[in-house]
């Protein structure tokens, strides 16, 4: 199943929706979720999710006209009745409760088949409220925005910790499961999500070779629930098609978090916690997407520039909090810039402008 027309792809057109050290595994239930259980749940679905995966960190993009669609589905819902932003608010502050409640329990002993399916369920009831408070708040007019954008932000930062100690919990798995069968604990969780419910029925993982190859270089296309899987150099092909590629006019945009104005040298940082004695006061920070283990950066950073991320991705709370300028949704600023160069960030316009040093 790798018989994918790149060029067709290309010309699609995809945003870069969320990036970070999240394995394969995971991006299988997503790529589900997003093409085949928000329909169910929601009305209306991604038609097109993909995403790449190298060692641990992952990316996941979105169809434009696509992920458009849907935004602008959720936005009519409000303006119909708009009572359905308590109703989703609640909902995501309900779930991420009982998710985070039932992944304490599960790492208090060794996982199961049942606890697992378990996981999933919560996983997956837990996804179709964030996915719509986080997608909505991008989509709304004006008007609307400044009503419910602290009611959103409240929820969403609410329900922080569940993505965190979702990769916790699996990595704890991973690690049962490598006792287990041998194979390395970092590849368990490059298995597809069929492979692994096949575990939970007869022990068996696929060999440890095709796991390998995977987590050394990975990407997937899911379409209405199902998928095509690609390993190998052509990933890096896969990956080119989906990303928007410079102009070459020494200026970058993306959306502006938070406004102002800033001037320094950048610092790419994809890993925080190796960063944080490198990183310098008044340095540009440049990374994928930020967590909560970003901040003692972001404190320390005269702006912010992501990737990935809309008006409730962490690095835009954070700004509005810190009141520090902030752009996200750059796409490929981690690929363009480099630790050291110089530039200035207008975020009120969501521009970085690269200098001769």
């Amino acid at each position: 199943m790798t018989n994918l027309n790149l060029r067709k792809i290309a010309k699609l057109g995809w945003i870069k929706h969320w990036v970070g050290y999240w394995a394969l595994l995971n991006d299988f239930y997503l790529g589900w979720q997003y093409t085949f259980g928000l329909k169910k749940k929601l009305g209306q679905g991604l038609n097109l999710a993909a995403f790449v995966s190298r060692k641990g960190y992952s990316t996941a993009y979105l169809q434009m006209d696509d992920w458009r669609k849907f935004g602008n589905f959720l936005a009519l819902k409000v303006k119909r009745n708009p009572k359905v932003v308590d109703v989703w608010c609640a909902n995501l502050k309900l779930q991420a409760d009982k998710i985070l409640r039932l992944l304490g329990n599960l790492k208090s002993s060794r996982v199961n088949a049942t606890g697992y399916r378990n996981f999933l369920r919560a996983f997956y009831d837990y996804g179709v409220p964030h996915r719509a408070v986080k997608v909505v708040v991008d989509f709304l007019p004006p008007e609307s925005l400044k009503k419910y954008l602290k009611k959103l932000t409240e929820a969403r930062v609410h329900a922080e910790p569940v993505y965190a100690e979702t990769e916790n919990f699996m990595r704890f798995t991973a690690s049962q499961i490598s006792k287990q069968t041998g194979i390395l604990k970092e590849h368990v969780l490059y298995s597809t999500k069929e492979e692994f419910e096949k575990f939970w029925r007869t022990g068996q993982l696929p060999k440890a070779s095709v796991l390998k190859k995977r987590y050394d270089s990975s990407g997937i296309l899911y379409s209405k629930g199902r998928y095509r899987i690609l390993t190998g150099p052509r990933v890096n092909q896969f990956e080119r098609a989906l990303e928007k590629q410079p102009t070459g006019t020494g200026v970058l945009k993306g959306s502006s978090a938070f406004p102002g104005r800033a001037r320094g040298r950048i610092r790419v940082v994809l890993d925080p916690q190796s960063a944080t004695k490198l990183f310098k006061k008044g340095e540009i920070l440049v990374t994928g997407m930020t967590r909560p283990e970003y901040l003692p950066l972001i404190r320390k950073c005269a702006a912010f520039v992501t990737d990935a991320g809309g008006m409730l991705s962490h690095a835009a709370i954070t700004a509005r909090e810190l009141e520090k300028p902030c752009v996200v949704g750059t796409m490929v600023a981690t690929k363009i810039f480099k630790t050291g160069d110089l530039v200035e960030v207008d975020a009120t316009a969501g521009r970085i402008r690269k200098f001769k040093s």
